[in-house]
């Protein structure tokens, strides 16, 4: 009797077993549990396409191989299952350039070099990429138009307490936006500095400038950016755009809109604390007279939220967003277009103002070239000296 209930433990373990090396299978077939995606710049495999051609030089059978690897049933789970692992016995992130901080901060290692001054491109440089900005903006005031650089804020700058030691024992004395900064308060070139501001309202604004598993400035802090750039370029401008009207804001213990978006990526099972956050609501007000003024606006990542709030919409009129000076998007192309596709010169004919909005991550690509097109544009091809 004995044997016989060893023998039946046996078999069921052996059942168990087999099942449970059955259901990938059977999920990948019949899709029968739900799976959360993945988060990233997930490229999804294509099916194999059979031809005698790639049957004999092996192309079938390696392309074959990709997709299955790539899809079979619960992956999914087992690549989150795995980046917790890591996680948690290795304080390690299996995310493109994610840097762990202290208290499981999230970074991206190129905002820790720029605060840091590791990607410092010297003072010939910043000189010279000035120099440029300075008789681009002279000639466009010549023609009734303004060029504005914005110096958007960085985690590694709002949040250095939080940076792994490694990196801050390797700390530069200079900085791409010290040096930008100064330069540009020298030459008199209208800009913003959100960083230093960020920085100095640290302790005083009444919610989080910044999450803690988040890249960007949180969407509470872009309510504020909103509001102080509109006012800017009012002055800036001397016109009246239109008014950005608060409609009131609530605070959430989740994470959301953005403001988890590192953490989105690490693709853990389970998600990282965090503390509350706030949302604003908030609109412009269009019914009331108010001046056109229209805008392109040359940027990476950080304008993506602004841009989502009608910025460059509803209080620049039908204003473009240039991502990186690659992708054109408006309301007109909303999924984006190639900026070779445009004519930069009926581009600076029909705006009023151009800026230029840049973390300090990036400003060892001072500009995305765009300041380069222009001042080539302006001292070459139209041969204005």
């Amino acid at each position: 009797m004995a044997k016989q209930r060893k023998h039946i433990g046996k078999n069921i373990l052996f059942g168990i077993l087999l099942i449970g090396l059955c259901l990938p299978l059977i999920q990948q077939l019949t899709q029968f549990a739900s799976v959360r995606a993945l988060s990233g710049a997930i490229v999804n495999t294509k099916p194999p396409v059979y031809s005698s051609e790639n049957w004999f030089n092996g192309t079938f059978q390696d392309t074959s191989l990709n997709y299955i690897n790539d899809n079979f049933g619960f992956r999914n789970d087992f690549i989150r299952l795995n980046n917790q692992r890591l996680f948690m016995l290795y304080n390690e992130a299996r995310a493109n350039g994610v840097i762990i901080g202290k208290e499981n901060y999230l970074y991206e290692i190129g905002y820790i070099r720029a605060a840091f001054g590791n990607d410092f491109v010297g003072f010939d440089t910043v000189k010279r990429d000035v120099e440029k900005l300075k008789r681009v903006h002279d000639t466009l005031n010549s023609l009734g138009k303004k060029i504005v650089f914005l110096f958007a804020p960085g985690k590694a700058s709002y949040f250095p307490e939080y940076v792994p030691d490694k990196f801050t024992e390797l700390k530069h004395e200079q900085t791409n936006l010290d040096a930008y900064t100064k330069e540009l308060k020298q030459q008199g070139l209208d800009h913003v500095d959100l960083n230093t501001w960020f920085v100095q309202a640290k302790d005083t604004t009444q919610y989080p400038l910044y999450a803690k598993c988040g890249i960007h400035w949180s969407k509470y802090s872009e309510y504020l950016v909103m509001d102080t750039l509109v006012n800017y370029f009012e002055n800036l401008m001397e016109v009246d755009l239109p008014e950005l009207v608060f409609d009131g804001f609530h605070v959430s213990e989740e994470n959301k809109n953005g403001d988890y978006d590192v953490g989105e990526g690490m693709n853990l099972y389970s998600k990282i604390s965090t503390f509350p956050m706030a949302y604003v609501d908030y609109h412009f007000d269009k019914e009331n007279p108010y001046d056109t003024v229209r805008s392109i606006v040359v940027a990476d990542s950080y304008y993506w939220g602004l841009f989502g709030r009608n910025l460059s919409s509803d209080c620049f009129k039908e204003g473009e967003f240039w991502y990186y000076n690659n992708k054109i998007f408006s309301d007109v192309t909303p999924n984006g277009m190639d900026r070779d596709k445009v004519d930069l010169a009926q581009r600076i004919e029909s705006n009023d103002v151009f800026i230029i909005l840049s973390t300090d991550a990036n400003l060892d690509d001072f500009g995305f070239n765009f300041i380069d097109q222009m001042y080539e544009f302006f001292y070459t091809k139209k041969g204005i000296r």
